[in-house]
């Protein structure tokens, strides 16, 4: 059974490795060890539950981490970012564990944080890998392709809209 339980600030190792995850951070050239000091990542994280609009969600299943979902709206340097929308609209990241893919937690946990926050937002944009089967998650709930863009790596992407 899953459980969904609200982010915290004291959640930060679990942040880092979802986004370890969802950022597919294995394809940097520096890995693991360099990704806590790139400020493409560290801005999802770096003083979570500090800004207004900060909403997430940590999940387990029989008392285990298996993933955790957030949006967050982009402040500052990060509006100049190629995904970046506008104010009002956060930025979601989510990715379960690997070993717990293509078990319905993707979809609970994107429903749970769908529930959280949609209220909240006029929007919520996501970017997703093109060639990533977890496209097809993000368009049954409802988003839809913005942009392509060239991410970090060189690679395509899409940048994705939920209205609310």
């Amino acid at each position: 059974m899953l459980k969904h339980s609200e982010l915290g600030s004291t959640h930060e190792d679990a942040m880092w490795d979802v986004l370890y995850e969802a950022a597919h951070v294995a394809d940097d050239p520096g890995g693991r060890d360099a990704m806590r000091s790139n400020r493409d990542l560290t801005r999802h994280i770096e003083g979570w539950g500090s800004r207004h609009g900060d909403v997430g969600i940590l999940t387990e299943r029989n008392g285990r981490f298996v993933g955790a979902a957030w949006v967050r709206k982009l402040t500052g340097w990060e509006r100049e970012l190629i995904e970046f929308v506008d104010d009002a609209t956060p930025e979601l990241v989510i990715s379960v564990l690997p070993g717990c893919e293509g078990q319905g937690v993707g979809t609970a946990m994107m429903a749970e944080l769908l529930a959280r926050a949609s209220d909240q937002f006029p929007q919520i944009m996501l970017t997703v890998r093109a060639d990533s089967a977890a496209v097809r998650l993000y368009e049954r709930f409802g988003f839809t392709t913005h942009q392509r863009v060239t991410n970090r790596v060189g690679t395509e992407s899409l940048v994705m809209l939920r209205p609310s």
